[in-house]
């Protein structure tokens, strides 16, 4: 151990503890390595830990109490630039949007509050109705919404002539709902300049008893709509796409775009109230679109939660997988994981083909030597440099024959016996890319939630990624239920990753050149979206990992060298979606994963990208 180091350390830890109360104070850098600290400051370790994870749950706290200082600071567009918005639509011809608003089960203060928002919110062209609504509430509606039109239609007759006006909108919306001063300049500006747009929505302010939650939602995410209808709240379609009904038209609109005429607008346009009724009312439509799109997929309501769970089905054989775990040593890891996996995997028809990287250890060569008694796996050995993308690559080139490969780190667990199975019924949709799992730490805890972009950016450069919802517990919903709810990122880990073979050959595989060990697998996401196709997180499948006690972590001394040019590498190659993950709204700070608002002045957003 060098001179002075210890005090050194204990120097920082002070001097981070006095600071904590500082709410301009921020982590110093040195602190970021202290795993390379000795075993014997270990206590020392966790109690700075302890401080950060102490730090962020009250900046969590403090985020969720200021939604509308927020809005004010951060979520209001310029108003010169409304001013002159407002000035071009007067100039423009009238774009028809008729806002038809639901007021099944709503008082009569709730639909107030709806009309004298679209009162104030009014432009030329715009057209109320009401659906389900009563004589007298039609008659206060009108008195409301001071000089707006406003007529009355039951919900049979909701598929109108709208398709006379292609370019106009539908806005579709509960009673109770109030929508922003700017929310209707900023939906004709953005179908304006996006002609091609058939679907918009936008962000919004989530009301639920006294509590207040900013939603901030990401680009167009096929599997969260499924299982959550996040586009709710604000969502525009073109009146030539809509068919009477909220979600028989949305989905109208994926079937007849494929999901590319689908466009968010980072901004919050509405406050709407929270209803978890609404998950059974629009069960139906995805039943339907299912059974147009997905043979054989089933879709049902969450038991305990919001949501819903689609299952989808695995097709005939079942097609064979193979799992692919490179390991070296680790007797304990490598037995855990292959005990879980041979004897707790109910998948018929998979092969286990695990890389031997050089191992020594007498237990874990004795650990090798009992699994290749089991006429599923087969051992490989290859005793180069460790180097996971090229270990994957050259194992999968010569020895991988079925239809899908699972990638999957020898510390990793099964939990769940169907785990396998929830991810080849995901993997087997033409539009998926790769699938990745929820896996949980030996504790219970999330690990992995889906992996975002650009986490950890300062001034100084852009942040790679980082895990999302990492420590939460197993079942809590976590923001905008993303910690439970299948969904679309731009990455998921590879320590338990299935892919389709065909799609892995096809984009090249694993990077092996620059991306030896660190981020190959976000890399390889990446180029799957890149070419079109979905990157999809589970969080029906459910395994434990013990995240890197197998070769160890980034950035002590012996490996800093080589994840530094792997972070640079990225950086490059990368950047532009580092900087703007589509899946992680613009409105999230980058300084953690922790999905808390941009701070004033942190990546600014233009009103009209």
């Amino acid at each position: 151990m060098p001179p002075g180091q210890p005090a050194f350390w204990v120097e920082c830890s002070v001097r981070y503890a006095r600071n904590l109360a500082s709410p301009t104070f921020t982590v110093p850098v040195d602190l970021c390595f202290m795993a390379t600290i000795p075993r014997s400051l270990f206590e020392l370790k966790q109690l700075v830990r302890a401080l950060n994870r102490q730090r962020l749950q009250q900046r969590r706290l403090k985020n969720k109490t200021d939604a509308r200082s927020w809005l004010q600071e951060c979520g209001t567009p310029p108003a010169a630039w409304l001013s002159k918005a407002h000035e071009r639509l007067l100039r423009a011809p009238v774009v028809p949007i008729h806002v038809i608003v639901d007021t099944d089960r709503a008082t009569q203060e709730q639909l107030k509050a709806t009309m004298e928002s679209l009162a104030a919110a009014q432009q030329p062209g715009t057209h109320v109705w009401l659906v389900n609504a009563s004589g007298t509430q039609l008659s206060s509606a009108r008195v409301w919404a001071d000089g707006l039109p406003v007529d009355q239609m039951t919900a049979s007759a909701m598929d109108w002539e709208g398709a006379a006006e292609p370019d106009g909108w539908v806005l579709h919306v509960q009673a109770g709902t109030q929508l922003m001063p700017h929310a209707l300049i900023m939906l004709h500006a953005h179908g304006a300049a996006h002609s091609e747009t058939r679907l918009l929505y936008s962000d919004t302010l989530l009301r639920s008893g006294q509590r207040e939650q900013l939603e901030f939602k990401p680009a167009f995410s096929y599997d969260y709509l499924l299982s959550y209808g996040y586009i709710e709240g604000f969502c525009a379609i073109r009146s030539r796409h809509w068919r009477g009904n909220f979600w028989d038209s949305v989905f109208e609109v994926i079937e007849a775009s494929d999901d590319g005429g689908c466009r968010h607008v980072p901004w919050v346009l509405a406050e709407v109230m929270h209803d978890a009724a609404r998950h059974a009312a629009r069960l139906p439509a995805i039943m339907s679109h299912l059974a147009r799109r997905h043979p054989g997929a089933q879709a049902r309501l969450y038991p305990r939660q919001e949501g819903v769970a689609v299952t989808w089905a695995v097709p005939p054989g079942p097609p064979e997988v193979t799992v692919v775990i490179p390991t070296k040593d680790q007797p304990d890891l490598l037995r855990k994981c292959l005990h879980s996996l041979l004897k707790g995997t109910r998948y018929p028809n998979v092969r286990f083909l695990v890389i031997d990287n050089g191992t020594t250890d007498p237990l874990a060569l004795g650990c090798l030597a009992e699994a290749r008694q089991d006429p599923r796996v087969t051992v490989l050995e290859d005793r180069g440099p460790f180097n996971y993308s090229r270990l994957n690559n050259q194992a999968i080139a010569a020895h991988v024959k079925s239809e899908f490969i699972c990638l999957m780190n020898n510390d990793v667990e099964a939990i769940d016996g169907d785990w396998l199975h929830t991810m080849v019924g995901l993997a087997s949709r033409d539009d998926v890319g790769c699938v990745g799992a929820k896996l949980l730490y030996g504790n219970g805890t999330v690990q992995h939630g889906g992996v975002v972009l650009g986490i950890g950016s300062t001034s100084d450069g852009l942040g790679v990624a980082a895990h999302l919802h990492k420590a939460l517990g197993r079942h809590d919903p976590g923001y905008a239920y993303r910690a439970v709810l299948d969904q679309n990122y731009s990455a998921v880990t590879a320590a338990c990753l299935l892919i389709r073979r065909t799609v892995f050959e096809a984009i090249g595989g694993f990077n092996e050149e620059e991306l030896a060990v660190a981020y190959n697998d976000i890399d390889l996401c990446l180029r799957l979206g890149e070419a079109g196709k979905r990157v999809v997180w589970s969080s029906q499948a459910v395994l434990y990992h013990h995240e890197s006690v197998s070769r160890g972590k980034d950035t002590n001394r012996k490996n800093i060298g080589r994840f530094t040019r792997e972070v640079a590498y990225m950086r490059q190659r990368w950047g532009h979606l580092l900087a703007n993950d589509p899946f992680y709204s613009p409105n999230f700070s980058l300084r953690y994963a922790n999905c808390a608002p941009r701070l004033p002045g942190e990546r600014p957003i233009p009103p009209l990208d």
